[in-house]
This record gives C-alpha cells, sequence and structure tokens, in this order.
C-alpha cells in the first residue's frame, strides 16, 4: 500500500478541507453508513492481497467528529463514587474475549461500550489525563469525558481497561495532534496502568479532599493529628469514601464529622493519583462552600486559612501538594 489517491485523501481530508464518511458493508452487500470521523493515526500490518500475498497494508485509526458517539455506556450505570468496581469484571471479560467474540460490527461497539462504561465510571467526572473535572456535562447530566485508547485497538476487539482513558476533549486532541502528544500519552499509560494494579492488589483508596474559598479567596486546610498516619502534615480536608456514597455525599458528611461545619458541593477540582508506601490513593479535590455553622476541631491539630500562593511553601500531605501545585498554576 503506498500514500497515494485514496489512502492519501484519507490522511490529508482535514487540511484537504474534505468531509470523511465512513460505510460498511453489510452481508447483504448493502451500505450501513457509520458516521462523520476524522484521522486519527495509522499503522503497519502485513495482510493477504485479493491473490493471497502477504503484502504490508495499512490500517487507518479513525475518530468520530462527535467523540461522544461511542461513549455511552451500555446498561444501567452506579451512581455512586465506587461503583465502578462492580462494572470492572464485565469490562475485563468484554476487552480478553470470554465472552463470545464478536461476530458484527454492532455486537464489538456493544463491547467497546461495555469498557467504555467501566473507564467513565473509574474517572468519576475526572479527566485521567490532566486530572481536572470534565469541563461540561452530557444533556443527561453526566459529566462529558471521552474515551481514549492509549494503546492502538486489537484487531478482534477493545483495548483491555488498564489501556483506556476517560479524557476531557482538550487531552485527547492533544495527544493525537500535539507536539507532546507522545509524552503525555506514556505519562497516561504509567498512571493508569498504576491505578488498575492497586485496585488488583485491593490497596486503593478513594479519598476526597474539600477546596473551600472565603470571601477574600483564601483556601481551607487543617493539620493531621500528630502521632497518627502522615502526622503534622498539613491537608485539603475531607476522608475516604464509603460503600453506597457518591463524592458529593463523602465530603459533605466527612466535613460536618471533622469540622462541624455543613458545606454544599459546587463542583469538580482536581484529581491526584499517588502511591503512598502501603497504599494508593485517587484523591478528588472538590469545590465547595460552607452553608452554616462554625469551625471546630473535632479531627485536626489546627485549622487555618492561607493564600492559593502561599500552598507551596506549606508542609502538605505529598497528594495534597500535587493539588496546591494544580490551584497555584491556575491562579
Amino acid at each position: 500500500m503506498k500514500w497515494e489517491r485514496g489512502n492519501k485523501a484519507i490522511r490529508d481530508h482535514s487540511e484537504n478541507q474534505k468531509t470523511l464518511l465512513l460505510f460498511e458493508t453489510t452481508k447483504d452487500d448493502k451500505r450501513r453508513f457509520n458516521g462523520q470521523m476524522t484521522y486519527v493515526d495509522f499503522y503497519n500490518k502485513t495482510l493477504p492481497d485479493k491473490l493471497g500475498q502477504a503484502r504490508l497494508g495499512i490500517i487507518f485509526k479513525l475518530a468520530r467528529v462527535d467523540a461522544s458517539a461511542g461513549d455511552e455506556a451500555v446498561g444501567p450505570e452506579s451512581k455512586t463514587a465506587l461503583g465502578f468496581m462492580a462494572s470492572r469484571k464485565a469490562a475485563f471479560e468484554a476487552s480478553q474475549g470470554v465472552a463470545e467474540k464478536a461476530k458484527t460490527a454492532q455486537e464489538r461497539r456493544k463491547r467497546s461500550q461495555i469498557v467504555s462504561r467501566y473507564v467513565q465510571e473509574r474517572a468519576m467526572g475526572f479527566c485521567e489525563i490532566c486530572g481536572w473535572g470534565a469541563p461540561f456535562a452530557r444533556s443527561s447530566g453526566k459529566p462529558y469525558l471521552e474515551s481514549h485508547h492509549i494503546t492502538q485497538l486489537a484487531d478482534d476487539g477493545p483495548d483491555s481497561p488498564q489501556d483506556v482513558a476517560a479524557a476531557c476533549p482538550t487531552c485527547h486532541r492533544r495527544i493525537h495532534h500535539g507536539a507532546d502528544g507522545d509524552k503525555i500519552n506514556k505519562a497516561a499509560h504509567v498512571r493508569i496502568r498504576r491505578v488498575e494494579e492497586a485496585i488488583d492488589e485491593k490497596c486503593l483508596k478513594v479519598v476526597t479532599a474539600a477546596v473551600i474559598q472565603d470571601d477574600s479567596g483564601r483556601i481551607l486546610i487543617a493539620q493531621r493529628k500528630h502521632g497518627q498516619q502522615l502526622g503534622s502534615k498539613w491537608e485539603f480536608p475531607g476522608g475516604k469514601v464509603q460503600a453506597g456514597e457518591t463524592l458529593e455525599e463523602c465530603l459533605e458528611r466527612e466535613i460536618l464529622e471533622e469540622m462541624g461545619i455543613k458545606i454544599k458541593v459546587t463542583g469538580r477540582a482536581l484529581m491526584v493519583d499517588h502511591k503512598y508506601p502501603t497504599f494508593d490513593i485517587r484523591l478528588c479535590a472538590m469545590k465547595a462552600e460552607i452553608v452554616s455553622g462554625d469551625l471546630s476541631l473535632n479531627e485536626h491539630e489546627e485549622i487555618t486559612w492561607v493564600e492559593p500562593k502561599d500552598l507551596q511553601g506549606i508542609d502538605l500531605a505529598p497528594a495534597d501538594h500535587h493539588i496546591a501545585e494544580a490551584l497555584v498554576k491556575a491562579t
């Protein structure tokens, strides 16, 4: 195969301002329209030609212009933060071919959607590439993220969930078209593989953290008690998610228990994945505001308000430090 005629037209359709439409041939030799696509990448594979002789073929990787089309999940989605654990087994079975091998494009799409459902639930509304919350919500109210295949798709089905990340549109396009896309993609691969390994090792903790600002823009932080794990370190207050809770419910409960105040979560800030010596943490920082109550020291050594620019000079817990760094850059 050479980069001429049709192959060249597919590869260069965007710069030539041409529309790329994908059709598939059905068993009764009819054509089914699959949608408008955009060229993403290609790879070579040895394939037999019409005479049965081996030759190097070009395999195109295409993405739908409406990237959300392939990301809708199959079956009822969990509404709780730890609900991804329940859909994980089905996702790995679909990707590894435990189920009967897909025979049609429709079956393959269904298997991909099962993987996508798990990945979207695992992300909990955060981009697994940059960590920031999804940029907007779908019409259904769910956070909008796209499923990014970190490695090329297998010929007979979708990638394993450990090779797929939920990505915001900016990160997704940057990986495919940006000058630093390969570097970002490799970092994403390491991140997702570690998260999946931590789940297998039963050492992943999903934890919430509150980013609460006062009227002057200062952020609330708290010091962990001396003698406890990460004692004397400062943190964004929050706590471990319990079964059956959403991130919002967890954070509101934890802040009420630890500080005696009622808060309202107003949105997602940043998600950090960090490995400690004996466990891994997926720390979900949420924007919140105080609704009522007075601050009290129920679980912490000290509580204080700090300017965002001063956060990096404070002895924060390692995972919390990543949040502080991102908040400083964002100001």
